[in-house]
């Protein structure tokens, strides 16, 4: 499955430049976000600015329920990633959800023999996150005597969510998305039957149209049901056995709303172009068809001289 997230990818081409300036680096001011609205701002921070000091500044919106949970410490579990020394509570413009201050002139930065982990450990931030909360989820469903954390919603946009449930031999996740017009809604249920209805080897999946399943009825009751789909994903301990692919399992069941959406764009851009050189196929022939018109006036003779026939 392709992991499409926009927002991660403009944060590693910004620190992946700034590594490979050693002198004379320029002055960074970038804010932007991704497909599930986590706000980044990377920022040269001090007055006057210090080019050799670059704030990462990270609002993590709909995942900041799983922070501010008692039972689960998001903090401990970030500590084990690469940017863990660079983590910041306080002062030197610390003022997001997570804020990671790079001074490029300090030894740990000089000490680095390649900049490529910790940039990418820093752009698969919100997966650690969510990670934090299922890892423990995953340690306790699959134990024989299983003690699972509360569920959890996690509201990734306005109209849309993931809601969390660690169950006695799986964790359930269930998906609600919105459809922008009729059209996504008509390709989108085609999509996501073929998700419920195709049989391979892998975690169980379930879709419901237009209504959520009546196990999380309540959860989704104050929603507009209205080109909206729910898509179930069952996580279950033969799947994914082993903490690499418990990770890998992460971060792909948080790409899946992006991944379902894009391939529904790319299949309407694919339909229109069809319809498109189809038209003007269709107009070609039209134009075959029409009877040639006769010209009139001035005639010629064989050896291409002017005729007027006298009257």
């Amino acid at each position: 499955m392709l992991i499409l997230d926009t927002g991660s990818n403009i944060l590693r081409d910004i620190l992946t430049r700034r590594f490979s300036k050693s002198s004379k680096p320029d002055l960074i001011v970038a804010s932007f976000c991704d497909y599930d609205g986590l706000m980044y701002n990377i920022t040269n921070i001090g007055n006057p600015l210090d080019r050799n000091k670059v704030m990462v500044g990270i609002d993590v919106t709909g995942f900041k329920v799983i922070m501010e949970r008692s039972d689960v410490n998001v903090k401990e579990y970030l500590a084990k990633y690469s940017y863990a020394p660079f983590l910041t509570e306080s002062g030197d413009g610390a003022t997001h959800d997570i804020n990671i201050l790079l001074d490029f002139e300090s030894d740990a930065i000089k000490s680095l023999s390649s900049a490529d982990q910790l940039i990418s450990d820093m752009a698969d931030i919100k997966y650690h996150v969510f990670a934090a909360y299922l890892m423990p989820c995953f340690k306790e469903v699959f134990e024989e005597n299983p003690k699972p954390l509360q569920p959890q919603l996690i509201k990734i946009r306005t109209d849309e969510a993931i809601y969390v449930r660690p169950l006695a031999d799986q964790v359930e996740l269930t998906y609600r998305t919105k459809f922008d017009d009729d059209d996504d809604f008509e390709i989108g249920k085609v999509f996501i039957q073929e998700f419920s209805e195709t049989r391979v080897a892998g975690p169980g999946v379930r879709a419901f149209v237009g209504k959520p399943p009546n196990e999380v009825a309540d959860i989704f009751s104050s929603y507009d049901n209205s080109r909206a789909a729910y898509v179930v994903i069952s996580l279950r301990q033969q799947v994914i056995t082993g903490e690499a692919k418990q990770l890998n399992a992460i971060k792909l069941c948080l790409s899946f709303r992006n991944y379902l959406h894009y391939h529904l764009k790319c299949s309407k851009a694919y339909i229109h172009s069809r319809m498109r050189a189809q038209s003007s196929h269709f107009i070609k022939v039209l134009n075959r068809a029409l009877p040639n018109e006769e010209k009139g006036g001035e005639k010629k003779t064989m050896s291409g001289r002017s005729f007027m026939p006298q009257a």
